[in-house]
């Protein structure tokens, strides 16, 4: 989850603020609001707090700890207090001035790759500000590299190269590029504009990237720039209080040796026992990557029972795992479908407890799932039918998507109507059935309290003919 700080110092600064913080906790982000001003006295209410200390104090504190932060403010005070902590565009947060009216909303820093510029956009858009975008390719509307690779997740290999290419593509020139196999371009993106495109392994022979052939301006032979797909999950474990260092030298030895880079790593995970483990967490936490644990006891009791479907002959199963935050646990997910073999895999409804549904349907689709069972995240199909729709949307055939939690043969159609989706899930139940215990104990529960001892749920058989009928037409339309 994204974390943006808000700074104002005046009264107007955080009453536009304040609006900005709401907008953006809508988004799904973490926000914190904070006002330096010994004349602006705010409501206990209000979401900003003070800051207590010098400003280079908070910018020390904080800075560190924020993806994104909002000035509101004169540009002056900004560049103030950010330049001594300035670092590198890799590691930067991204930096937006917006001045105590609102007029404007300028992307100051880490513009691409921190995502300063969406930062600007949306906050003007919040505001009703003017965004103030400077960077080269944006406002010569040339194809933007690094800003390419944040969205689809891709590693920049070389960031001179990409300063480089992006140089050439604003002065018009054409750029050949491709991509080799194993690497799995995304799907639903345009191929720029300036640049010619071959499905081929890279002239340097590196597989598996994404790759751009930059001509040198000293006449010497084209370099290539690679974008590496950051999706490699890291296994790791160690003996007890094991230093970082050799933990890092262990870890970056299986890398080299296996041609992957460190910056490739998109998660890392053991078992619960390291949850607490200093070197794993210090190497984790300096390289910027998201650390997870695992029981050993209850991943190898669903492996036991995955294992024994398949042997009896089960054509599918239905799995999830997720983070403490709220991510599928890839990781742990993939240790699950390598115990089902070549059965059917569905993601099941954890995908409805996630915090990025299109995020993790694309994890899914990386993992091989054949389908994914949700509600849109909503108590039932019909309430969550926006985000079925643009999941089924941006799906485009890679994974099915299937409609689940309250279907019933009344409303599949209109489901369907609402969403495109043609998958549903049911359980056909015809309802509560009277046990025919004549005598009861009322005082003594068998499981739960809040279930009845007495009551019965039955399947249906016309309810599941009946959607199977409605279903199956559906297919037929769609040219399923």
């Amino acid at each position: 989850m994204k974390k943006t700080g808000i700074i104002a110092f005046t009264e107007h600064g955080c009453v536009l603020g304040e609006k900005l913080l709401r907008d953006l906790q809508k988004q799904d982000q973490e926000i914190y609001g904070f006002v330096k001003s010994k004349y602006v006295d705010l409501p206990e209410r209000h979401s900003f707090q003070k800051v207590t200390g010098t400003l280079r104090e908070w910018a020390e504190e904080w800075i560190p700890k924020l993806d994104g932060i909002v000035f509101f403010s004169a540009t002056g005070i900004a560049v103030r207090t950010i330049a001594p902590f300035v670092v590198s565009k890799k590691t930067d947060p991204a930096v937006v001035v917006i001045d105590e009216q609102g007029n404007y909303a300028i992307s100051l820093l880490s513009g691409h790759l921190g995502g300063a510029n969406e930062l600007a956009k949306f906050a003007a858009e919040s505001i009703g500000a003017v965004p103030v975008i400077t960077t080269g390719t944006d406002v010569n509307h040339t194809f933007a590299v690094d800003v390419f690779a944040r969205k689809n997740n891709l590693v920049i290999a070389d960031m001179r190269l990409a300063k480089e290419m992006a140089a050439l593509l604003i002065r018009g020139k054409t750029i050949t590029w491709g991509a080799g196999e194993g690497f799995v371009y995304p799907k639903g993106q345009n191929i720029p504009l300036q640049l010619q495109f071959q499905e081929t392994e890279s002239p340097d022979g590196k597989k598996g990237t994404l790759w751009f052939a930059i001509p040198q301006s000293d006449g010497k032979e084209v370099q290539i720039l690679h974008l590496y797909p950051k999706n490699v999950y890291l296994g790791a474990g160690c003996r007890k209080h094991t230093p970082e260092e050799k933990i890092e030298t262990q870890i970056r030895t299986y890398l080299s040796e296996a041609g992957i880079s460190i910056t490739q790593i998109l998660q890392a995970a053991s078992i619960d026992l390291k949850k607490e483990e200093p070197g794993l967490l210090a190497f984790c936490e300096k390289y910027q990557i998201p650390f997870v644990t695992y029981s050993k006891e209850e991943l190898e009791q669903m492996c036991e029972e995955i294992r024994m479907y398949r042997e009896l002959g089960a054509n599918g199963v239905v799995i999830g795992a997720l983070t403490p935050d709220g991510d599928l646990d890839l990781d742990a997910m993939r240790r699950l479908m390598n115990c089902a073999g070549n059965m059917d895999v569905t993601l099941h409804r954890a995908f409805d407890m996630t915090r990025d549904p299109f995020a993790a349907m694309e994890d899914a689709i990386r993992l091989g799932r054949k389908t994914i069972l949700t509600s849109g995240q909503q108590k039932d199909p019909l309430t969550g039918a926006e985000l079925l729709r643009e999941l089924f949307e941006k799906a485009d055939d890679r994974i099915d998507i299937m409609a689940g939690c309250g279907v019933k043969k009344w409303n599949i159609q209109e489901i369907h109507d609402k969403t495109g989706i043609v998958v549903f899930h049911t359980t056909g139940r015809k309802g509560v059935l009277d046990s025919g215990m004549r005598y009861r104990k009322q005082t003594v529960a068998m499981g739960l309290p809040s279930l009845s001892e007495y009551e019965l749920w039955q399947t249906d058989e016309e309810e599941f003919r009946a959607c199977a009928q409605i279903v199956h037409s559906l297919a037929a339309g769609a040219g399923q």
